[in-house]
């Protein structure tokens, strides 16, 4: 939710989408699908229903200027298929600790 703030914070256009999604067995997920700015590269987030809900509830909360829109999923679909089926059937789970924390010579300011 920070990053949310970050981008609320920046005055980044904020437009997001909801899905339910199933896998190969037939087990439901949710999916979020977010464009941030001018970008046209959806960021995609596989999660419950629960998470989702909580998610969009804060979005429409503490980010007025959002927009709810489902085009977003119709418009770039084959590629969300794509990408979400990819994390579905490959991605057997997601190990964030496995990406160190960054060095101090990441943390500099570049000149």
């Amino acid at each position: 939710m920070a990053q949310v703030n970050l981008w609320r914070a920046g005055h980044q256009e904020l437009r997001y989408a909801q899905a339910t999604i199933r896998d190969a067995d037939g087990d439901p997920a949710d999916l979020m699908v977010w464009m941030v700015g001018d970008t046209d590269l959806p960021l995609l987030l596989v999660c419950t229903a629960v998470t989702s809900d909580i998610l969009r509830q804060y979005i429409e909360h503490a980010y007025p200027s959002a927009r709810l829109d489902a085009n977003i999923i119709v418009r770039r679909q084959d590629d969300i298929e794509l990408a979400t089926s990819h994390l579905l059937q490959e991605e057997y789970f997601f190990d964030m600790s496995a990406y160190p924390e960054p060095t101090a010579r990441h943390q500099k300011d570049p000149k």
